[in-house]
C-alpha cells in the first residue's frame, strides 16, 4: 500500500506547497506562533518527514483502523489515493497537522498533534491517554476521539512526539477581538478575515464552555480538566443556525485531588465553589485576538457561565451523599454565601497565579467587582 500513495505537504493551504525542493524544507520551525526558530532546531522536512514516517508505520495500521472508526459503512481496508498535510499552526505546546485522505469517494480528515520541543513532548502521550479515557468514560461528543500515538526520531539525535485524532470539520477558534463601545468575539476562519459574532452566539460560546468543563467534573474526588486557557485556542466553535456547537481539542491535567472519592456533603460543596470560583475567573481571560494584551471579558460572560455550569450540574447523577439534585442542593449552598465568603475563595485562586503573570495583574484589578457580580449571579438563581 506505501508504494500506491502520494504524500503532499502544505502550510495552512494550497497556496503554500512545501517539499524538499524548496528553501522552506531545511528552514527551522518556530517553537510558538510568536517566537523566531531556534537555528538548530528541527526543520520543516524533519516535521513532514516525522508525519510520514507516523502514518506509514505497520503499512498505515492506525489509519486504516481510524478511516473504519469515522466512516459510517467501511468496506474492507481503506484504499489509499492521496494523503495531504497541512501544518496548521505553531502552538506552545504542538505544531498541528490536518491530514486530508483521500480515499476512492470521499476524504476523511485527522488531526495529528505533533511535539517537537520540551514543553510538548512531556505532554503529548500524556494527552492521548488522557483524551482516550475521558472519552471511554463519559462518553461526551466535546472532545476529539484519538486513535494512537507514537514517537518518531528526527535529525540531530531528537524525538517527534504525535498522536492521530478527530477533526472537528467547520470548527474554528474565537477571541475577544474589542473591547470598546461593546465586547465582540471574533471567529478566526482559515483563509479569510476573521468574522464577528452575534450576541446570541458570545453568550452560547461562555455557557457551553462551563457546561462542558462542569460535565467532565468528577464531584466525589473533585478531578476536573484543568489548566486550560481561551488564548491558546483550547475551545473551538461551529456557528450555524441551527447546528451552534462548541468543542474542547484539548485536555493537559485531570487528575484527582483525594485518592478516594469523598462521602462528605460539605467537603464536596466546597470544592464545588472552588471549582465553580476557579472556571468563572479562567473563562473571562482571553488575549485581544489571541496572541495581544491580556482582556477581561464582560459581565456576560460571567453569567452565561454561572448557567452554564448549573446546566452541566443538572446532568449529573445524584450521589448517594446529596439530599436531592446536585445543581439544587449546590444552588442552595452558593445562595447562601456572603460576597466576604465569595471573596476569600476567590483571593485563594489568585493566589495561585504567578505573581510576575500578566493575567495576574488583569485578574486582581477586576476581582473585586467579579466577586460582586459572582454573588449577584447565585443570588438570582
Amino acid at each position: 500500500m506505501a508504494e500506491k500513495v502520494a504524500f503532499e505537504y502544505f502550510l495552512a493551504d494550497r497556496d503554500h506547497p512545501v517539499h524538499p525542493d524548496l528553501p522552506i524544507w531545511t528552514k527551522p520551525l518556530p517553537s510558538s506562533r510568536n517566537s523566531k526558530p531556534p537555528s538548530d532546531g528541527p526543520t520543516y522536512g524533519d516535521y513532514f518527514s516525522a508525519v510520514r514516517c507516523f502514518l506509514e508505520e505497520d503499512g498505515f495500521r492506525m489509519l486504516s483502523a481510524a478511516v473504519c472508526d469515522l466512516l459510517p459503512h467501511p468496506a474492507g481496508t481503506p484504499d489509499f489515493q492521496t494523503i495531504n498535510i497541512f501544518l496548521e499552526k505553531h502552538g506552545e505546546y504542538y505544531h498541528p497537522a490536518q491530514v486530508a485522505l483521500s480515499l476512492a469517494d470521499t476524504v476523511c480528515l485527522f488531526v495529528l498533534n505533533v511535539a517537537v520541543d520540551t514543553p510538548g513532548m512531556d505532554l503529548v502521550l500524556r494527552e492521548h491517554d488522557l483524551l482516550e479515557m475521558l472519552y471511554r468514560r463519559f462518553h461526551k461528543p466535546y472532545l476529539p476521539k484519538v486513535f494512537g500515538a507514537g514517537i518518531v526520531p528526527i535529525s540531530g539525535e531528537r524525538n517527534a512526539g504525535m498522536f492521530l485524532g478527530e477533526w472537528f470539520d467547520g470548527f474554528c477558534e474565537f477571541h475577544v477581538t474589542q473591547m470598546e463601545p461593546h465586547q465582540q468575539i471574533a471567529l478566526w476562519v482559515p483563509s479569510t478575515e476573521p468574522s464577528i459574532l452575534s450576541e446570541p452566539q458570545r453568550r452560547y460560546i461562555y455557557r457551553n464552555v462551563a457546561s462542558i468543563l462542569t460535565s467532565f467534573y468528577d464531584i466525589e474526588t473533585f478531578a476536573q480538566i484543568s489548566p486550560w486557557n481561551h488564548a491558546a485556542g483550547d475551545f473551538i466553535f461551529r456557528p450555524g443556525d441551527p447546528g451552534m456547537a462548541l468543542r474542547l481539542v484539548t485536555v493537559r491535567g485531570y487528575a484527582p485531588v483525594l485518592p478516594e472519592k469523598s462521602d462528605d456533603l460539605a467537603e464536596i460543596l466546597q470544592a464545588m465553589l472552588v471549582f465553580c470560583v476557579h472556571l468563572s475567573i479562567r473563562t473571562r481571560l482571553d488575549r485581544l485576538d489571541g496572541t495581544g494584551e491580556v482582556v477581561w471579558a464582560d459581565g456576560v460572560a460571567l453569567t452565561e457561565t454561572v448557567a452554564g455550569i448549573f446546566q452541566g450540574l443538572r446532568e449529573m447523577e445524584t450521589p448517594e451523599v446529596f439530599p436531592g439534585p446536585v445543581a439544587e442542593v449546590f444552588c442552595a449552598y452558593a445562595g447562601s454565601l456572603s460576597k466576604d465568603d465569595l471573596m476569600d475563595w476567590a483571593e485563594a485562586v489568585l493566589a495561585a497565579y504567578p505573581k510576575t503573570a500578566e493575567e495576574t495583574g488583569v485578574l486582581r484589578r477586576h476581582l473585586s467587582e467579579h466577586v460582586h457580580q459572582l454573588e449577584e449571579a447565585f443570588q438570582r438563581l
